[in-house]
């Protein structure tokens, strides 16, 4: 394909490089700062939207994160029982519910990992020859 040229004539339209370029002259004529100020200023003199507008940037939203837990699993034991495991640390009450979902759901992507390891290894003895 020549330079220039393009298979889609009706693509992205010219003007969305606007957006950035105004970023880019906002922040090389120092407007972006004096902007700041101006919205700072608003915020103290009681404009509760600016005053919105600087703390949901300046400090995110809060996650909520479950405390560590330990929990002790038989690591020779399968990947089922550790999850039955979990299952009846949850019922007996010793481990969250939201916990032991959790950690069942990583018990079970542990299974895709190790059957996406086991398939790959499988094509290759097919495709190579025993790599024991």
């Amino acid at each position: 394909m020549p330079k220039g040229h393009t298979n889609n004539p009706s693509g992205r339209p010219q003007s969305v490089g606007v957006v950035a370029q105004l970023r880019r002259e906002m922040l090389a004529g120092g407007k972006l700062e004096a902007l700041v100020d101006k919205v700072y200023a608003a915020a103290l003199a009681g404009d509760m939207t600016a005053a919105r507008l600087l703390l949901d940037r300046a400090l995110p939203a809060l996650r909520s994160q479950a405390a560590p837990v330990h929990v002790q699993l038989d690591p020779a034991a399968t990947l089922t029982a550790r999850a039955e495991a979990l299952l009846m640390a949850a019922a007996a009450g010793d481990l969250p519910a939201d916990i032991a979902s959790e950690l069942i759901r990583s018990i079970a992507a542990v299974t895709g990992i190790e059957q996406a390891d086991e398939l790959r290894h499988r094509m290759d003895v097919l495709e190579h020859g025993d790599l024991a």
